[in-house]
């Protein structure tokens, strides 16, 4: 009787007819446009009168944060802000729900990478060095080659266009990561004269802590445990069986192999810090994303196949969820997924629309929403199951 509203019975439209069906097991469907399709099995008996009482969940839409090219898209949930960088305008912005304002000047220039501290009030940024495009910026660094990728922590002043520093750090800093309280960081840290290690420092860098000889390594990827006893490293070299998962001891200073084999991409923790979820190089000529998610302890032991083409910048970890992923089901078609690192449940989610070549995710719980990059566009997106309870 709702207008809209389709009505199945083992797939037969049952609009007509539903007062006079038989006894029996039925597939019922529930289906409106701009609502997620309800289905369950259901049991008519003589008799006996069955009810169901069902409210459809809406349809979850993508939404764009902002209609330009955007990047390196991050969420301050004390103040309910949505940050990314606009590469045309070189500088940030920040919207909540009005229009974007803007949140640095214009000459934030030849950005290559930003690791966002949690607080979102500070940011590492890895600038490649131009005399000609940086002159006149705070990252002018004429003393340094030119094309040398320089690093710099960057304070947005709480967005206060005129009270923003860059801290210069220098150049040979790789791969880095804040702790999850924001106070420390962890890198890679190769300057160019033989030295290969692995750093801790305050978010500053004011006071370096080498804590180990990674000359065996190259250009390894790095990501601390919720615990910061543990970190979690891959080789990155051009020899990629080569290319295996270390967790670095941090009490007693071990450096230990946890994959036999190579082809592995990154590695994180998972909330507890027991737990790691790793990448590792798969090519199919059915899809374009050519990594593949695994789980293992993290002394490498029960090792497990999530089946999940995901690459580890697409995915997101919540201690209520577990791991939240963009996987590719086809063809540069995603899908956002969630799987249960205890019992590997996994969880679909609808919407509508596409996500065709996502480079980022953030999971915010207090929305439970998704924000991430798609073709150089900053997306959300409300997370729904197909499933009704």
């Amino acid at each position: 009787s709702t207008p809209g509203v389709k009505i199945m019975l083992n797939n037969k439209s049952a609009a007509a007819g539903i007062n006079k069906i038989r006894p029996g097991e039925y597939d019922l469907k529930i289906e409106k446009e701009g609502f997620v399709p309800y289905a369950k099995k259901v049991e008519v008996k003589y008799f006996k009168k069955t009810t169901l009482s069902i409210i459809l969940k809406e349809m979850p839409a993508i939404t764009s944060l902002y209609e330009g090219e955007a990047n390196y898209l991050g969420y301050n949930q004390e103040s309910d802000l949505y940050l990314f960088y606009v590469p045309a305008e070189s500088a940030f912005y920040r919207v909540s729900s009005g229009a974007p304002i803007l949140t640095t000047p214009s000459q934030i220039k030849n950005v290559v990478d930003v690791i966002w501290n949690p607080d979102r009030l500070t940011a590492v940024l890895k600038i490649k060095n131009d005399d000609a495009v940086l002159s006149g910026t705070p990252f002018y660094r004429p003393d340094f080659p030119q094309g040398a990728i320089t690093t710099f922590l960057y304070d947005f002043g709480r967005y206060d266009l005129l009270h923003q520093k860059a801290h210069f750090w220098g150049i040979g800093i790789g791969d880095i990561e804040f702790t999850p309280k924001g106070d420390q960081v962890a890198y890679y840290f190769e300057p160019g004269t033989g030295e290969k290690s692995l750093v801790i420092a305050n978010k500053d860098n004011s006071a370096m802590n080498r804590i180990a000889d990674l000359r065996s390594l190259t250009n390894p990827t790095v990501s601390w445990s919720s615990d910061l006893k543990n970190i979690v490293l891959v080789n990155k070299s051009t020899a990629y069986e080569t290319n295996k998962v270390y967790n670095f001891n941090l009490i007693e200073k071990t450096l230990s192999p946890l994959t036999e084999t190579g082809d592995n991409l990154s590695a994180i923790f998972d909330p507890s810090g027991e737990k790691i979820i790793y990448s590792t190089y798969s090519s199919d000529p059915d899809y374009s994303n050519s990594s593949l998610l695994s789980l293992m302890d993290k002394d490498g032991q029960n090792k497990k196949e999530f089946k999940v083409r995901s690459n580890i910048q697409q995915t997101a970890v919540n201690q209520t969820l577990g791991l939240i992923a963009l996987s590719e089901n086809e063809k540069d078609k995603y899908l956002p997924i969630s799987i249960n690192l205890s019992d590997l449940k996994k969880i679909d989610y609808v919407f509508s629309g596409e996500i065709t070549a996502p480079i980022s995710l953030e999971y915010i719980e207090a929305k439970n929403s998704i924000i991430f990059i798609d073709q150089n566009k900053a997306k959300l997106l409300f997370l729904t199951s197909n499933e009704y309870e």
